[in-house]
């Protein structure tokens, strides 16, 4: 690639970040929230209208009508701007930085209007109506949590504010809610994609059925939950060969096939066999007309449409309750009607389509069982679709906002039974401004959304769902760790699961899902990341997609099954609308529309022409990227183009449609349009090929994600490397915000000298990484040096350490909220000895009167941190006693030296005062720290020496670390040298370099100038040895490169105990460094012992220094006796000997694990020798 083509194509993707880096980030999420808080709420809430309401009391069976009826419509839904209501009556607008401190939820009151109808009937036959009407407005339904930086939050309308003013990070992405006080993100959830049939080989595990197509089928129109309808291939041969059955839902038993189809209409089996085969003359076809005798046979006993339909209403899952046997039978089958009409591909708008759409679906499960096609891949990108938070939340808003209108139908029906209304006969008074709030409960949509958001269970309360972990606690270690949460994608299957494919890498995730950025261990391959330029989709209309195709395709219904055939079918979102006779004209002309912008440009419009189909779809939850347009093998980003671009004449969004541009430039394509497309990598690949390529990639840096956009020279990596460096860049200490000092985190890492990278990479720079980084710039020297940088450790300089090198704050908040189960109120001060009891043994000196201690004062271990007392209620009036208190303050255990550095006391979301103190701690680098370079080679401190003792260079430079090089080839982390060679030579020129994936940077070049510049061509140096001054024999690679401190350090780890708190239940120590906790003696250590021989050891350890115990057994008969030893008193109860007893010396876990035998009747006896 040329470098001006070069400059021109990263001057492009800047142009896509320029000004608006942080809401390219995370538009998918704020998208997502938009268009639930503009479109989504109020269509869920239209889907209830309107809501009719009687209570049974009123029911004259006679007219078969109610006495009283009420109709209550929800109209003008909206929604307010944040605000706090203090407990003196003030209110204010609240800023997000405040419901941080505070603990606030950062949420917004929704209102809507309540039409209200009431029809009284009365008369003899109940014929006369009096109808009122009412209204009662701005009814409040909850409060719902707001997206920071969505179109309701307090910054996007206050975005001329300073962020001084707001109190917001300027680098802050939002595109996460606070609940409480603490920041929550929602992961994408990966989910199977609707309205798209699936065919599989099921032979495996089944063994009622061989093949299997099934679909999850929902409307775009309406908003209901998925029906999975499933069509089966029958394992048993009934003599005629394999019979077909359908499953539908709320019907027992799959239904024969064509007892299906007579049920919908289609009597004879020549139609029906038409319906599916299409052409039945076809000699093609003759096979699967075959196959479908064993059906034909199988269904022979139901011929009329009132049998078949018998049978399926024999099968309905209906029971009816309190009826006569006739109402029971009438309604099982509207029951049956209603399954057919509504849960049979409820996404198929007429009939007509419904029976064409079975046909579809039986033709292609029978062309896979035939091998003329492929089986369906489950875990291929084109078939799944991610939910993001607007789509998360409008689930729950469905379901708590039906839970809403249940219980206001209840209490209505109670109101109207036993309300104050009878009195005055008063029909406009049964819902009235003083019950509204006891008939509309508020606190049901907020709790619900409220907890979700709090715990990450999504799944509605009592019902098992797996929706956990769906909402998480967004990770602030360094900055780039919170970008790259916001972007991360879930799947929820078991983690601990033996599934393999679903992990796997998959081909048709390029471009959309980063190949590096996964966890290790269990999570691998379930939690991704998506790449720096992909997006995800949001629902748009369908009806301008139906209005643009309509005209142009010949409807389904006005066709006979002989004109369908052969023909290209039109899809739209799943469901089969027409055929098209022009099909190559058609799919240019929706290409066309699509490029002008007519249609949404993240459509999807797929020409498959081995199946004979044009695919449409605009759903929500498709990955899409853009991608260069390619006509005549020439993408249409032409020098000209380039230059404009570069000169900041056209942005990105001028090249998606064609209004400053001749034609659109850059397509967004999703994966099912990928599939079905040839992209080139870059232009030099389109030339001399006879390939016809349609499009080509912006550049090949695209496909991964944030953090492995960070990595210079990535390519030059073996691909485990790049993953680990993924993991390591979110634990790299940084400047995780800009405003840290205006915020209480639980615990926050700034570094105090974060370098920017000499080798850095555009994105980076495109992301203003570059402004917050999380690494220092060091000399390393690649040598064996004494012996202490064996395995991964490192050998560092001391005086560098000294001289700032590495060192970080760590702040810790620690909070104190007051809670009022006391009953009384807590009071923060310094407690009085005299008058307080429970003190702790502890000092309580540096507290000032507001219980808390000065900013800058040093805290040392068992040190009193927050002094607060209750009062003891007996004795308040009581004049005789002194004690009126009781402590219940906060001590604070550290074994560094620790300062409070600030304060901050203010009242809560509830109206209690809580404290916070946030702590600091200056950490040095010291033994046994981690820390690593960009390309995943971390290690630990081995051993800190005096710049004396480590090995220089003639001109006196001495390497800042010296790692091993035994890291080098088996690692194969060639990008690390690339960058310490480029670095060097960096160093002499004063620039920054460019280590962006796929960029070519050749080490030739880097060669060259190193020797102009007085260097060996490859960065060796000539070192005297520190220790004896003598030169050494070999030359040492050594140059500047990228380090990070990761926040694993000995201090957060180091433990010992002798003695300290035991287990109750099993007499062991504790376990874990924060309960002061033993060291674990396990299996393997036993083990180990064993071998080596040494039992008093291993007795030692499992017996002695843990839960050592004694016990009497009975000689007799081997359990255990009941005894007192100072008393003398023996006595088995089994056996009932009193005489003859041994002592036993077991672990108490071992008595345990006896007495637990014997309750479940299994008796464990000890035989004495």
């Amino acid at each position: 690639m040329a470098d001006m083509e070069k400059e021109q194509i990263f001057s492009l993707i800047e142009s896509y970040f320029r000004n608006k880096h942080l809401h390219q980030l995370v538009r998918h999420q704020i998208e997502s929230y938009d268009n639930f808080v503009g479109s989504e709420i109020i269509n869920t809430i239209n889907m209830f209208n309107p809501v009719v309401i009687h209570s049974e009391h009123d029911y004259v069976p006679e007219c078969k009508k109610y006495s009283l009826e009420i109709i209550i419509n929800f109209k003008n839904f909206h929604i307010y701007r944040p605000q706090i209501h203090e407990n003196n009556g003030a209110t204010k607008l609240m800023f997000p930085s405040e419901a941080r401190l505070r603990n606030f939820t950062y949420s917004s009151t929704m209102i809507l209007n309540m039409h209200i109808k009431i029809i009284n009937r009365y008369g003899q036959n109940l014929e006369t109506e009096q109808t009122y009407h009412k209204m009662i407005p701005k009814v409040h339904i909850g409060k719902l949590p707001i997206m920071l930086r969505s179109s309701i939050c307090v910054l996007t309308q206050h975005n001329h504010l300073n962020n001084k003013l707001t109190g917001e990070c300027s680098l802050d992405p939002g595109g996460y809610f606070i609940i409480s006080g603490s920041e929550k993100t929602c992961l994408g959830q990966e989910r199977a994609a609707e309205n798209i049939v699936y065919c599989f080989n099921i032979k495996k595990n089944n063994n009622k059925w061989s093949y299997m197509a099934e679909i999850k089928s929902v409307p775009s129109w309406k908003c209901i939950s998925p029906k999975q309808i499933s069509v089966m291939i029958a394992n048993k041969d009934n003599g005629f060969g394999n019979s077909i059955y359908v499953q539908i839902p709320r019907i027992k038993n799959p239904i024969p096939l064509f007892i299906l189809f007579r049920a919908l209409g289609v009597n004879a089996d020549k139609d029906i066999c038409k319906r599916i085969i299409l052409n039945i003359e076809d000699e093609r076809y003759k096979k699967m007309l075959f196959a479908l005798k064993a059906s034909i046979i199988d269904a022979n006993k139901h011929i009329k449409y009132e049998d078949a339909l018998e049978f399926i209403i024999s099968n309905a899952m209906f029971t009816p309750i309190n009826m006569d046997k006739e109402t029971g039978i009438q309604k099982k089958k509207e029951f049956t009607i209603s399954v057919l009409e509504n849960d049979l591909f409820p996404h198929c708008k007429t009939k007509q389509e419904k029976i064409y759409f079975l046909g579809y679906m039986v033709n292609k499960l029978l062309r896979t069982k035939f091998g003329w096609r492929k089986v369906d891949d489950r875990d291929s990108y084109k078939n799944k679709r991610v939910d993001l938070t607007g789509t998360l939340l409008n689930n729950l808003f469905r379901n708590y906002f039906n839970k809403l209108v249940k219980d206001m139908q209840k209490q209505i029906v109670r109101e109207i039974n036993n309300g104050s209304w009878k009195s005055t006969n008063d029909f406009e008074n049964i819902i009235n401004n003083t019950n509204i709030y006891k008939i509309v409960k508020s606190t049901t949509i907020e709790n619900g959304i409220k907890r979700a958001l709090a715990t990450g269970d999504f799944g509605i309360k009592n019902t098992n769902s797996n929706k956990v972990g769906v909402a998480q606690v967004l990770n602030r270690l360094t900055y780039i760790s919170s970008l790259s949460h916001l972007r991360r994608i879930n799947t929820p299957i078991d983690k601990s699961g033996k599934l393999i494919p679903p992990r796997k890498l998959h081909n048709s995730a390029w471009g959309f899902i980063c190949p590096s950025e996964t966890p290790e261990g269990q999570s691998v391959g379930v939690v991704k990341n998506m790449s720096y330029l992909s997006h995800i989709t949001v629902k748009s209309h369908s009806e301008i997609l139906y209005n643009i195709i309509e005209p142009h395709v010949v409807k389904i219904d006005t066709l006979s099954p002989e004109e369908l055939f052969d023909k290209v079918k039109v899809f739209i979102n799943g469901n089969w609308i027409g055929i098209t006779n022009k099909p190559y004209e058609f799919y240019h002309y929706l290409k066309d529309k699509k490029h002008k912008g007519i249609i949404n440009i993240y459509t999807s419009i797929v020409f498959d022409y081995k199946s004979k189909e044009i695919i449409v779809c605009n759903e929500a939850g498709r990955p899409t990227r853009p991608v260069f347009k390619v006509k005549n093998n020439k993408t249409l980003f032409t020098d000209e183009i380039g230059k404009r671009v570069m000169e900041n004449e056209l942005e990105w969004d001028d090249m998606l449609s064609n209004h400053k541009v001749e034609e659109s430039i850059i397509e967004y394509i999703d994966p099912w349009e990928q599939n079905t497309s040839l992209i080139a990598m870059n232009k030099t690949k389109m030339e001399d090929t006879l390939q016809n390529f349609t499009h080509c990639e912006i550049h090949p840096s695209t496909v991964l994600g944030i953090l492995a956009s960070c990595i210079p020279f990535p390519e030059h990596n073996q691909s485990p490397r790049v993953t680990y460096q993924c993991a390591q860049g979110k634990q790299a200490l940084g400047m995780f915000v800009t405003n840290y000092e205006n915020r209480m985190d639980k615990t926050a890492y700034v570094q105090h000298y974060s370098m920017r990278p000499l080798v850095d990479t555009r994105i980076m720079n495109f992301l203003n990484l570059h402004k917050v980084p999380s690494g220092e710039m060091v000399i390393v020297a690649i040598m064996s040096y004494s012996g202490y940088n064996q395995e991964d450790s490192i050998i560092f300089n001391q005086n560098s350490i000294d001289r700032g090198l590495f060192s970080a704050t760590i702040y810790h908040t620690e909070k104190d909220e007051d809670k009022q189960v006391h009953g009384d109120e807590e009071i923060r001060c310094q407690p009085d000895p005299t008058k307080t009891k429970g003190m702790k043994f502890a000092n309580y000196s540096k507290l000032n009167s507001k219980g808390v201690m000065p900013e800058n004062s040093l805290i040392e271990n068992k040190d009193i941190i927050i002094g607060k007392v209750v009062p003891i209620k007996e004795a308040r009036n009581d004049q005789t006693k002194t004690i009126k208190y009781k402590d219940m303050s906060k001590i604070i255990r550290t074994n560094e030296e620790c300062y409070v550095d600030k304060n901050y006391i203010n009242r809560n979301g509830d109206g209690y005062t809580f404290a916070k103190v946030r702590t600091r701690v200056h950490r040095i680098p010291c033994i046994g720290d981690k820390f690593s370079s960009r390309h995943g080679q971390k290690g630990t401190i081995g051993i800190t020496l005096p710049a004396e003792s480590m090995p220089h260079t003639r001109t006196g430079l001495v390497p800042d670390i010296i790692i091993n090089p035994h890291a080098i080839p088996s690692r194969m982390t060639i990008g690390q040298l690339k960058e310490t060679s480029l670095g060097k030579v960096l160093l002499e020129l004063g620039l920054f370099g460019d280590g962006t994936s796929f960029s070519s940077v050749d080490m030739n070049l880097i060669s060259k100038e190193l020797a102009k510049n007085n260097f060996h061509k490859y960065g060796n140096e000539v070192l005297q040895n520190g220790l004896t001054g003598e030169q050494m024999e070999t030359d040492i690679f050594m140059g500047p490169a990228f380090y990070q401190r990761l926040k694993h350090m000995v201090k957060d780890k180091e433990h010992s105990r002798s003695i300290g708190p035991m287990v109750l239940l099993t007499r062991q120590p504790a376990e874990g460094r924060s309960r002061d906790g033993g060291l674990r003696f396990g299996e393997m250590e036993r083990d180990c012992m064993i071998s080596h021989g040494a039992s008093q050891f291993t007795k030692d350890r499992i017996y002695n220094v843990s839960d050592k115990f004694q016990v009497y057994a009975c000689k007799k008969c081997g359990m255990f006796a009941v005894f007192n030893d100072s008393k003398h008193i023996h006595m088995c109860k089994t056996c009932g000997n009193r005489s003859d007893f041994m002592l036993c010396k077991i672990p108490y876990s071992c008595k345990l694990l006896f007495q637990e035998l014997i309750t479940m009747n299994i008796a464990p006896r000890v035989i004495s020798k």
